[in-house]
């Protein structure tokens, strides 16, 4: 459980990291590629607070890498 003054702190969080780190700023295309997660919530609401555009893709093409890479 969550307050909506802790998701707010916690996105303005990484709408920081975001935007000092990668320089995303308004218009600006993210790309956000992962599993269904409190983290994917955050990346999405700190990208519309940055003005940028949340372009989702599946995770498919991560776990399927993933589970063919060959061990070191």
């Amino acid at each position: 459980e969550i307050t909506y003054a802790e998701l707010t702190d916690q996105v303005a969080s990484v709408a920081r990291y975001l935007q000092d780190v990668h320089g995303v700023g308004k218009g600006d295309n993210v790309a956000l590629c992962g599993a269904n997660s409190a983290g994917w919530i955050l990346s999405f609401w700190a990208c519309l607070s940055l003005g940028a555009v949340a372009v989702s893709r599946s995770d498919y093409l991560f776990r399927l890498a993933r589970a063919t890479r060959e061990p070191p």
